[in-house]
């Protein structure tokens, strides 16, 4: 249904009904109707920063994923949603190699030390991880 009258926007009553419109697309076509449905969510019409990531990745665009996954796990990490902020840097981690290698460089260390924050926020700082990424990240500094 319509959000609004003359709205561009729908919503869903039902998870079902969803899914089944998602998947009667042609796969051609899911990619450039992720990455729309990314710039206007990130144009200010929800405050949803792990949804904006789905999005842009889906649509992908790596790089603009991976600042909005970061922003998501650091909001999780504040809320105390460790477990969530994992997920989030998990998949930004994964995204690195599908981004250009000059810009590579600073989403890895911006990553990296968001690991290694989270992780010694649930381990303490000695924890093996966090030694691990705080690690790479001088090494990364040092290329």
């Amino acid at each position: 249904m319509p959000v609004s009258a003359g709205a561009r926007h729908l919503r869903f009553r039902h998870a079902l009904v969803r899914d089944a419109a998602y998947d009667s697309q042609l796969l051609s076509e899911r990619p450039a109707r992720h990455l729309a449905i990314a710039e206007e969510l990130a144009g200010g019409a929800v405050d949803d920063a792990a949804a904006i990531a789905f999005h842009f990745d889906w649509g992908g665009d790596a790089d603009r994923a991976i600042d909005w996954y970061l922003r998501a796990a650091v909001d999780a990490r504040t809320r105390g949603e460790y477990a969530e902020a994992r997920v989030r840097l998990d998949r930004a981690k994964v995204l690195l190699d599908s981004v250009e290698i000059s810009s590579r460089n600073v989403h890895e260390l911006r990553v990296r030390t968001e690991l290694g924050i989270t992780a010694s926020s649930t381990s303490g700082w000695a924890a093996p991880e966090v030694v691990d990424e705080f690690s790479r990240c001088v090494e990364r500094c040092r290329d």
